[in-house]
């Protein structure tokens, strides 16, 4: 009779890890909980998972570890292994897994996230998809928040000196560096002048970079460019990026619907923060084998 062979067989599960595919308006996660599993490099690990060819295939890689500020912390990680500090679409994905495992009747959970908790409440469920009200971080507009390399109070209609061209941008952080477009971009240029903003010198933690219309004060059409990703359909902070900026500027009301390939957020400006209604859902679960992805032996 064989037998497995005790250090290669562990070994071998060692390099296998389960996984939960999430999306939000088409916005991708893989999802890996950390709690039950242990995550040794989660830069390698993101870089394996998140390739669409040879990985699982997603925007960004969440993993779930213990918290003592909230009910799970998430940290984010980019498909070139870079790290985020928060992102909006995510939190909401993560919210929902920790509920659909949580007491039957629990609505409510917190997210920790490097940029700080946020407070999610289920609203409702069609067939998959959970439909979740999260309240975020507040904007902050001063440049060293962002941070942006700019004196003065606020970065608003930045000049920047581009090689497709100039725009201006405005800047806020919302967790993490968002830096708006509102003029002089179209379906034709907006992936160009994406990488020239996100990796500007202006921008020392380079930037999210969200290319937004108002169409009237009521509604708000985005673009997404995302630091260390690339073009993506949808994102949360994105479209809070957006409509902060907009907002300051006196061109949109307190309550809007952010339009993105993706699909549509609400956005609601309250005291201390930022209200997001949307949805997400858990596409599928798997299991996969690390050897010879990443960079894993």
């Amino acid at each position: 009779m064989l037998r497995a062979n005790p250090i290669r067989s562990g070994a071998r599960r060692k390099m296998r890890i389960p996984f939960t595919k999430v999306q939000a308006l088409r916005n991708d996660f893989v999802l890996v909980d950390g709690r039950a599993v242990p995550v040794a490099d989660p830069p390698a690990l993101s870089r394996a998972l998140c390739d669409r060819k040879s990985g699982v295939g997603a925007d960004t890689l969440l993993v779930l570890l213990p918290s003592d500020e909230a009910d799970v912390l998430v940290r984010i990680f980019n498909p070139d292994g870079s790290e985020g500090e928060m992102s909006g679409n995510g939190t909401r994905c993560t919210a929902a897994y920790v509920l659909a495992r949580g007491d039957e009747g629990r609505a409510s959970a917190t997210v920790e996230t490097v940029a700080g908790v946020s407070g999610h409440l289920l609203e409702r469920s069609e067939g998959r998809r959970r439909f979740l009200v999260s309240r975020i971080l507040a904007p902050r507009f001063r440049p060293a928040d962002v941070p942006v390399l700019w004196e003065g109070d606020e970065a608003i209609d930045l000049p920047l000196d581009l090689g497709p061209g100039a725009l201006r941008v405005s800047c806020v952080n919302i967790g993490n560096p968002q830096a708006v477009v509102l003029d002089g971009w179209d379906e034709t240029n907006w992936k160009l002048f994406g990488p020239a903003i996100e990796n500007h010198p202006i921008f020392p933690e380079r930037a999210n970079v969200d290319f937004a219309r108002v169409v009237d004060r009521d509604n708000l059409l985005v673009r997404l460019w995302e630091r260390g990703v690339g073009p993506v359909e949808s994102s949360g902070t994105g479209a809070s990026g957006a409509f902060a900026a907009a907002r300051r500027k006196g061109l949109l009301a307190a309550k809007v619907r952010v339009s993105m390939e993706g699909g549509v957020l609400e956005l609601e400006e309250v005291e201390g923060g930022l209200l997001m209604k949307g949805w997400c859902e858990e596409v599928f679960e798997g299991m996969i084998d690390l050897r010879g992805k990443g960079g894993f032996a």
